[in-house]
């Protein structure tokens, strides 16, 4: 940790933050989709969790997701004048590969809990988690990105919560302490 803070000026609450984040989203990935996440199947789960979910549950991952948004787009600099290519463009190398629940939910089009938000949420975090294993984050601009990490994190351990405690999507036997 001390290099990390020394040569990139990186926090160590930003260090535990996304290291948390890094291990929250591999124990979501084992269990929800067999170590292997497609957006299809993160579209798939959403679906599911929300024919399941409680609806304190939803308003619970719906008050979060709205807090993670807000702190995302104000990283990525999105006001309400950009165009959808802009803000895919925001996310993914390639914007044409991103999808339009990603966009609607960063634009903010999705004002109710359903399965447009929840998959634009999923799929959120998911290209965060995309963006910073395969070298598209800036190390010098982490500590500007913890808040969103932080918020990540949250959700992934609700959604996890809930997936591991009050119902079983996967198709491996749950075990809870």
């Amino acid at each position: 940790m001390n290099y990390l803070t020394k040569n990139f000026g990186i926090t160590s609450n930003t260090i535990e933050t996304i290291g948390s984040f890094t291990i929250l989203w591999a124990i979501f990935e084992r269990n929800c989709c067999q170590n292997n996440c497609t957006e299809a199947k993160l579209s798939k789960l959403a679906k599911l969790l929300l024919k399941e979910m409680t609806e304190e549950h939803r308003k619970e991952v719906f008050d979060l997701g709205k807090q993670f948004r807000e702190a995302l787009g104000t990283f990525l600099q999105l006001t309400s004048e950009l165009t959808e290519s802009e803000i895919a463009r925001r996310m993914y190398t390639n914007p044409l590969k991103c999808k339009p629940e990603l966009v609607n939910f960063l634009k903010g089009d999705t004002q109710k809990m359903g399965k447009p938000f929840l998959t634009g949420l999923i799929y959120a975090v998911y290209r965060i988690r995309n963006n910073l294993l395969h070298g598209q984050k800036d190390e010098y601009q982490l500590n500007e990105q913890n808040t969103f990490f932080e918020y990540a994190n949250q959700l992934l351990c609700k959604l996890a919560g809930y997936i591991f405690y009050d119902r079983d999507f996967s198709n491996t036997t749950n075990t809870t302490p």
